[in-house]
């Protein structure tokens, strides 16, 4: 039995899966045309380097990561001009993560409440205006952070799926070959997220590794213990974590951003009897 805290891992995984299609992540340089996301959190200024917004596992996500790796992600059940109320027990969830591969802040555990406006959505050039502040508890230790005064511009979203072009990911899962219909990579905060999703994204298979690997062998291990972690999600409910595996990492050029490698990994549940066998998986990404 491991932590608890999948819910977090389920959505962060869901939202990389089409970060990747409204730019490429640059530490300097907010891409073009993708809009603005800002919020004060815990009285701090916050602001996101690069926002992208779509739909994900039928819910609509926006998401915005900043130079530090730290992120704000809505993800709301349904589209369209309206308020988004969250609370315990509603899907509509406000996810505060401070770093890259750290515990999540979500809106929807017992202690959090928040609130999403979308006050625009412009279809003709497919992009989006609102505004959210939400009180964020991390389950695990209880936990709160304050994001207030959020609001996102023309943030440009993507409705469907985004061409894979030259990535790929595919790998046997109980011995049936499985290949992503869509695959992705975001580096920040020194990690590197590799998924692969299906057209739906309501199966993932997602890699977590240092942003500066080198070519080589590594123990794969779940993303709480690890800093070479692995995650399965057979569908929109359930999150598997590795056991224990191997990643084979065959080239990493960080110049231009290209990664390929094999790997394959045992995985369970975090609490649960669930478990899956991912056997010679291979991989090729332009990040």
């Amino acid at each position: 039995m491991k932590t608890s805290g999948n819910f977090f891992f389920l959505l962060a995984i869901s939202l990389s899966a089409f970060t990747i299609w409204s730019c490429n992540n640059d530490d300097d340089i907010r891409p073009e045309g993708q809009g603005q996301m800002s919020a004060i959190v815990s009285g701090e200024d916050w602001e996101a380097q690069t926002v992208s917004a779509g739909l994900v596992q039928g819910q609509f996500a926006i998401s915005g990561i900043a130079a530090d790796g730290s992120t704000i992600s809505l993800r709301l059940d349904g589209f369209g001009q309206g308020e988004y109320p969250s609370y315990s027990g509603t899907s509509n969830a406000c996810v505060w993560q401070p770093s890259a591969g750290a515990f999540g802040f979500v809106s929807n555990a017992p202690m959090g409440l928040g609130r999403v406006l979308i006050e625009e959505v412009n279809e003709q050039d497919t992009l989006i205006s609102g505004a959210f502040f939400f009180l964020a508890q991390e389950p695990a230790t209880g936990d709160t952070v304050t994001v207030v005064d959020g609001v996102f511009t023309d943030v440009k979203y993507q409705i469907g799926a985004a061409p894979v072009g030259d990535n790929f990911l595919k790998v046997k899962i109980d011995g049936q070959l499985w290949e992503a219909e869509m695959v992705a990579g975001f580096a920040g905060g020194g990690q590197l997220n590799i998924s692969g999703t299906s057209t739906d994204a309501s199966r993932t298979v997602a890699l977590f590794i240092p942003s500066d690997i080198t070519p080589g062998d590594y123990d794969l291990d779940d993303p709480f213990s690890s800093d070479y972690a692995a995650q399965y999600n057979p569908n929109s409910q359930t999150t598997l974590m590795a056991d224990g595996g191997a990643l084979k990492i065959t080239t990493h050029d960080k110049v231009n951003k290209v990664i390929e490698g094999t790997f394959s990994f045992e995985a369970s549940e975090f609490i649960g009897p669930a478990s899956a066998s991912l056997t010679g998986g291979s991989f090729y990404l332009k990040y």
